[in-house]
């Protein structure tokens, strides 16, 4: 995954908040003493206590785990039978090539490209004319 994917989870988790979100935590934070008995509606039995004492902390781990584990699937890079990999780091080509089977990287500065070096059969039928102009075809 690139940076420009980690930032698009990023925007949507943010306006799923901001959407959603935004009456729980309006009337979280007008509740005043945290001892103060809960009203009903807020009191679900589904939604651990951690996030309904602290729903911005929670959002804030929802984030940052998202993006921990965008970072650790942007590190693994799988090169198909039949290619080798060619790493790229910031635009330049690396000296090194990768052999088929999982592989790492940097996450967001390298980059894998898969260069297929399997020996491809092309046939082609073509035809020429002998110095006699006699007619040869070639296949």
């Amino acid at each position: 995954m690139s940076i420009l994917t980690t930032l698009s989870f990023g925007i949507m988790i943010f306006a799923v908040v901001w959407l959603f979100g935004g009456n729980i935590i309006k009337s979280l934070s007008k509740m005043g003493d945290p001892d103060e008995p809960r009203p009903d509606f807020l009191n679900n039995p589904l939604i651990p206590d951690f996030i309904e004492k602290a729903p911005g902390k929670a959002v804030a781990y929802l984030i940052i785990g998202v993006l921990i584990l965008t970072t650790a699937i942007d590190c693994i890079h799988s090169v198909p039978p039949g290619h080798r990999g060619v790493i790229v780091t910031f635009g330049k080509v690396e000296e090194v090539n990768l052999g088929e089977g999982l592989q790492f990287k940097l996450p967001y500065v390298q980059k894998i490209v898969d260069m297929k070096v399997v020996l491809e059969k092309e046939e082609v039928q073509e035809s020429a004319a002998s110095s006699d102009l006699q007619e040869s075809v070639f296949c």
